[in-house]
């Protein structure tokens, strides 16, 4: 929850003019969360498929999304892209890694780690964000 301390009328003012543009101040927040979440999850992938065959291709296809906006609200995904040297697609092995494939590959669950370390420092650098654009 975003936080304001208001001394006078004319502070109070100023702050909600800064405020008001919702949009810009949404999408500079989500970017700069979304790269934290990026580097933990590119960090737990890299815990996760340690079994010393890994290239490390899976990891760095992880990138944010731009920021969009539709009926819910603001948001940002931050997932892989494209495929590995071998033409798999990163999204593919995502999906293994994470579950295993029912055969002889088990789970390597690595998303709720990567998601549950990031909340706070996530939340962090959007507050600070916040705070920047409303001059706190």
């Amino acid at each position: 929850m975003a936080k304001c301390r208001v001394d006078s009328m004319d502070d109070l003012l100023q702050t909600l003019e800064n405020a008001a543009d919702v949009d810009s101040i949404s999408e500079e927040m989500l970017t700069e969360g979304a790269q934290v979440l990026q580097k933990n999850i590119r960090e737990e992938i890299t815990s996760a498929a340690d079994r010393g065959y890994a290239t490390g291709e899976l990891a760095s296809s992880v990138i944010p999304d731009t920021p969009e906006k539709n009926a819910f609200g603001h948001y940002v995904s931050v997932r892989p892209v494209g495929i590995d040297s071998k033409g798999v697609r990163n999204g593919e092995k995502w999906g293994y890694l994470e579950n295993g494939n029912g055969g002889n590959q088990k789970p390597h669950p690595f998303e709720d780690k990567a998601t549950k370390r990031s909340e706070i420092e996530c939340t962090e650098k959007m507050q600070e964000v916040f705070n920047r654009h409303i001059n706190i």
